[in-house]
């Protein structure tokens, strides 16, 4: 969208080239607060990891695509940190311990290191800082084909005994919707519902008539009888129209309608 928007700014149409201006400024509020959620969520997806970073990045930024690149490597490993401490910490990293000092407690602790031990020491600790993570063995990996129909939260859950913390990582992340709209349109509809006239209504009530409302409009628009927005289409205006059992008094022989089944919001 983004890259679309930029060739529009710069159309030699001048009223495309403010619309997009507009656009584009609008847009860059709201992604210079999402973008490093929704490249986390790219790289976690093994069709693409960094590779689509690195291809689109520069198309985005231009000079400043390699800082954008390591901002989100930087993002991506210090969040994979924090959820590596919540996995040892789970893994029993006190029993652990409790084992070495079980095996070296009649060594006598309060005997001095020498110095040959001291630096064998400061080395191996360095080496564990080199030590590939779980995260560099799933980069390292070929990404999986782009075909349709896959389901990356299935892949994740089959993949979580070979990349636990990573699977614990993706599970929190990927769940997050990638827009409000729907919980918003959600609350713009309860809205219409619960108004200062009808503000005691509970909310098994205010669910069935949101389902109802729901239902209804669904039925009239597979019967051709109304638009996508609120209202009647001008095709169904006119008389002798005979409206579903669901709508009015049944199915228009003076009967009530059924009630409508048992709704949870």
């Amino acid at each position: 969208m983004k890259l679309s928007l930029l060739s529009w700014s710069v159309s030699d149409n001048n009223v495309i080239k403010s619309t997009a201006s507009t656009m584009l400024t609008k847009f860059e509020k709201y992604w210079n607060v999402i973008h490093n959620v929704m490249s986390v969520a790219i790289v976690l997806d093994p069709r693409y990891k960094l590779k689509l970073i690195n291809y689109f990045f520069p198309k985005l930024y231009g000079n400043e695509a390699r800082s954008e690149i390591m901002q989100v490597r930087n993002v991506i490993t210090k969040l994979f940190e924090e959820y590596k401490k919540k996995h040892n910490a789970k893994q029993g990293a006190s029993w652990k311990r409790q084992c070495e000092t079980n095996v070296f407690e009649g060594r006598g602790s309060t005997l001095s290191k020498s110095t040959w031990e001291l630096d064998f020491e400061n080395m191996l600790s360095e080496d564990d800082g080199l030590e590939k993570t779980e995260l560099d063995d799933y980069l390292a990996e070929k990404l999986l084909p782009n075909g349709e129909g896959f389901d990356i939260l299935m892949w994740w859950k089959c993949n979580g005994s070979k990349f636990p913390i990573l699977q614990k990582f993706a599970r929190d992340i990927l769940v997050i919707p990638i827009s409000s709209v729907a919980s918003e349109s959600s609350f713009s509809m309860s809205g219409n519902k619960v108004t200062k006239q009808r503000n005691r209504l509970k909310a098994e009530t205010v669910g069935a008539l949101m389902c109802s409302q729901s239902w209804l409009r669904k039925e009239l628009q597979a019967r051709g009888w109304v638009g996508d927005g609120p209202g009647i289409s001008p095709k169904s205006k006119g008389e002798g129209i005979k409206f579903p059992a669901s709508v009015g008094d049944g199915d228009g022989d003076g009967k009530p309608a059924p009630s409508p089944p048992h709704c949870h919001p």
